[in-house]
């Protein structure tokens, strides 16, 4: 599960840490709450942490995007936009004091 995995990123000697957390946006179903998953996302300041949620039951993805730390998810349900969704974070985290 995520934690663990951002625990393990930010201790590797590396110039950048990035971490891509892929989702149907169906948090609840895995008894997720949005809180957890934004708190997860932020949990290590040497990792870039983000959230891409490709599917939507209404206005679910849209939602816990709202949720999430600013910056640190985007909604993608068409696939072939994945790139630019990439680029989008890439353009965030060159943001981000990941020291």
């Amino acid at each position: 599960f995520c934690p663990f995995r951002c625990q393990e990123l930010g201790g590797i000697d590396a110039d950048g840490r990035f971490l891509f957390v892929i989702s149907d946006a169906n948090l609840r179903r895995y008894g997720i709450p949005p809180s957890q998953l934004g708190r997860i996302l932020t949990s290590d300041p040497k990792v870039a942490a983000f959230a891409i949620f490709i599917a939507s039951i209404g206005d679910e993805a849209n939602n816990l995007k709202a949720a999430m730390p600013a910056g640190h998810a985007v909604v993608c349900t068409d696939t072939s936009k994945l790139p630019s969704s990439f680029s989008e974070l890439f353009q965030f985290a060159s943001t981000l004091n990941m020291t």
